[in-house]
């Protein structure tokens, strides 16, 4: 459990979304800890630690800091997102999903003529309303987003747990874009606030019709909140592929930071004696 300075420091000095407790926490169903100022997530046996520390420090500082945790909690599964590979002596370490967060920089954004254009092809068939509410209405439209996108079962469940993410978290908002003529549902964002310089885009979900200009309308609001709420950084998540990487990258995002993605088991006692001869004998 978190004590109310804790939550504090992690509210002002958060910049990745995997620092907010509000938000790991209704998608993995585990509790927050600040170990040495990196957050971990813990259930069971399961240990979920967040490489990205509050306060700067080295890489060698963060490798200690989850050894420690290693230690101190003996997982038999180990979940680590850092900006780095670790070299872990008794684990096996899987490498999985590399990629880059982007974020924008609120203070130096310039809009291209071309991207005002969609802004304006999107303002003509839609409105923009903000709010927390999600309706069966949204409920749909997220079910069209993960059929669209042919999503494993895994990467849909993250996706229909978006609901219970809104109730959890008083800090999140809702962006939808709403026909001016029929008052349907086009699309929505979901962005998440902190007390710090960093807000987050959370999602983007649109249904089977491709609008013109709607995410750009979308993209045009939540920064003109993060501006109006004096915010210096909106971060815009990872990559994923190269259509969101470059949609992302025209409203001036930049990489900041690398993201890997780690699970780990103990070794087996034969694998560490193997490996201990293996370096006696090369010696």
């Amino acid at each position: 459990m978190l004590s109310e300075s804790e939550a504090a420091l992690i509210a002002k000095n958060a910049y990745v979304p995997e620092h907010l407790p509000q938000y790991f926490i209704p998608f993995s169903g585990m509790e927050p800890c600040l170990i040495n100022n990196c957050i971990i997530y813990t259930r069971g046996n399961t240990v979920s630690f967040i490489g990205y520390p509050l306060v700067e420090q080295t890489e060698a500082e963060t490798i200690d800091t989850l050894k420690q945790v290693i230690r101190d909690y003996n997982p038999s599964i180990v979940k680590a997102v850092l900006p780095f590979v670790p070299y872990l002596a008794d684990y096996n370490v899987i490498e999985g999903e590399r990629d880059e967060y982007s974020r924008i920089d609120l203070n130096g954004i310039a809009i291209t003529a071309k991207t005002r254009n969609m802004i304006g092809r999107g303002k003509q068939q839609f409105e923009v309303f903000i709010g927390q509410e999600f309706t069966m209405e949204h409920r749909q439209l997220l079910h069209q987003f993960v059929k669209n996108k042919n999503l494993n079962e895994d990467t849909a469940n993250f996706f229909y747990r978006l609901p219970e993410f809104l109730s959890h978290s008083p800090t999140a908002t809702v962006f939808e874009a709403r026909s001016k003529e029929s008052g349907s549902l086009a699309a929505y964002n979901v962005m998440e606030f902190t007390s710090g310089d960093y807000c987050f885009f959370l999602f983007n979900i649109k249904g089977n019709q491709n609008w013109p200009g709607v995410s750009d309308l979308l993209m045009d609001q939540m920064i003109n909140m993060a501006k109006s709420r004096k915010k210096k950084y909106l971060n815009t998540g990872l990559s994923v592929n190269g259509g969101i990487r470059w949609f992302k990258s025209k409203w001036g995002a930049e990489v900041f930071l690398p993201y890997c993605f780690i699970s780990a088991e103990p070794k087996l006692p034969w694998q560490i004696l193997w490996e201990k001869w293996r370096k006696l004998f090369k010696r």
